[in-house]
């Protein structure tokens, strides 16, 4: 958790001296998990690998715990270098079985960062994410504002 915690920090930190005042990171809670192999994370053009190995816990991480660290590193990356820092979270056309979660997860935390969601992968045959009857039926309207 310390380890991704530490890497929202550094993308603040790295914006900052950039001369970057807003900046958004966007990811995935789910490839963080330990389980899951190196997690690459794209800043503009820059792109950062982070090992999961050796990451050890007493209680299973779950995606909760993921945007929870980041929303930490976020807050204090924002404090330290006064800059503005928001999360989007990322459907994967390849693993529509996240998307549900995903979406509830943003409702969940989009008082504390997470101002949105993007949608990631080709188009021409992949597997095809809930359909907005879906995801209209398992929010209201008021969870996105």
């Amino acid at each position: 958790m310390k380890a991704i915690e530490r890497a929202a920090y550094e993308i603040c930190q790295a914006a900052a001296e950039a001369g970057v005042i807003y900046s958004e990171v966007h990811y995935t809670p789910h490839f963080y998990l330990p389980d899951r192999p190196a997690t690459v994370i794209r800043y503009q053009d820059n792109y950062r690998a982070y090992s999961h190995s050796g990451v050890s816990s007493n209680k299973q991480m779950t995606v909760n715990d993921v945007v929870e660290a980041v929303n930490r590193g976020i807050d204090r990356g924002q404090r330290q270098f006064n800059i503005a820092v928001r999360s989007i979270l990322i459907l994967i056309r390849t693993k529509p079985e996240w998307s549900m979660e995903l979406i509830q997860l943003a409702i969940q935390y989009k008082k504390c960062g997470v101002v949105g969601l993007d949608i990631f992968g080709d188009i021409i045959g992949a597997t095809s994410l809930p359909n907005e009857a879906q995801v209209i039926n398992g929010t209201s309207q008021n969870d996105f504002v």
